[in-house]
């Protein structure tokens, strides 16, 4: 068995549990799991916590946001973005979609419009925000190969709940675009406010959330970058493609599914579980007596005996 994918494993399932106690309220129990696990070495604090753990990064949770190029070249360029983004909301721009990650606490809604994925283009986002493309599309590929460029959106009065990003192995960014005073985010210990036009640097390893207190959107761009000491083990070593479907098939793994489809007649996907989570299915269902279960808007799980 790999020692790696074991301890990523781990790593993942903790930080599960301490989401699902920390959704309960349940701080200290949340803590104490944290601080246990980075005793025994799996995270590097109880406060930072990488599924994917370069041991030999280190940093803190912000950075000087200058130090970096990708940073003094969307700030050169900010105008052009502010502009055109502000200008296409204002038009009753309507091609932001949910961000699927359950992050969000009921009542509040989390939107995005990627442009690049593990260096995939999104030809959506080209077509609806050119000017904001062409100044992503001039920064060098390998810069945009480690995670997610996107338009981040929150309504007012949303809360996204505490959360660590999967590897220290890379930097993000956020560039205010609409930055109410009364929208804030904690990474790590310290808060943080945006300013429209300029940049914050992080490690999302770090344990962050975000409020929007206000009662306008918060709008920044939100790019990932390859942390400075991790360069020789970051993505941009592989092939936007072979990013992309490290990406799918970490989703599966993760998910216990085998396979997902799309036929032509339907836009809807069809998720194939593994035999691991087919059979715990089959379990649940037979002792529920149900054909049929879901989960409605607040996470209750609604029963049916019919189909």
């Amino acid at each position: 068995m790999n020692m790696d994918s074991t301890e990523e494993g781990l790593r993942a399932r903790a930080n599960e549990l301490i989401g699902q106690m920390a959704a309960c309220a349940d701080w200290t129990a949340a803590r104490r799991l944290a601080q246990l696990m980075a005793e025994l070495g799996y995270f590097p604090s109880a406060l930072q916590r990488p599924i994917r753990y370069l041991r030999e990064v280190a940093g803190p949770a912000l950075y000087r946001a200058g130090d970096f190029e990708v940073v003094r070249h969307l700030e050169a360029h900010g105008h052009i973005i502010v502009d055109e983004v502000m200008a296409a909301v204002a038009g009753g721009f309507e091609s932001f979609s949910d961000v699927e990650e359950p992050l969000v606490e009921p009542g509040g809604q989390w939107q995005q419009l990627v442009f690049f994925e593990a260096g995939v283009r999104s030809e959506r986002a080209a077509c609806h925000l050119p000017a904001t493309f062409a100044v992503l599309n001039a920064l060098p590929t390998e810069l945009l190969g480690a995670g997610v460029v996107m338009l981040s959106r929150i309504i007012p009065g949303t809360h996204i709940v505490p959360h660590c990003g999967e590897t220290n192995g890379r930097l993000r960014l956020h560039m205010g675009i609409n930055t109410p005073a009364d929208a804030m985010m904690r990474v790590g210990s310290e808060t943080v406010r945006w300013q429209v036009g300029r940049c914050i640097v992080f490690d999302d390893s770090y344990e962050h959330e975000v409020w929007n207190l206000s009662d306008e959107d918060r709008i920044v761009l939100i790019f990932d970058f390859p942390h400075p000491e991790a360069k020789s083990s970051c993505s941009s070593a592989r092939s936007p493609a072979e990013g992309l479907q490290e990406r799918v098939a970490d989703l599966l793994r993760e998910a216990h599914l085998k396979g997902i489809y799309m036929d032509e007649q339907s836009t809807e996907p069809r998720l194939l579980p593994d035999a691991f989570l087919e059979g715990k299915l089959r379990r649940y269902m037979t002792e529920l007596g149900a054909r049929r279960v879901e989960l409605d808007g607040l996470k209750r799980l609604r029963i049916s005996t019919s189909v």
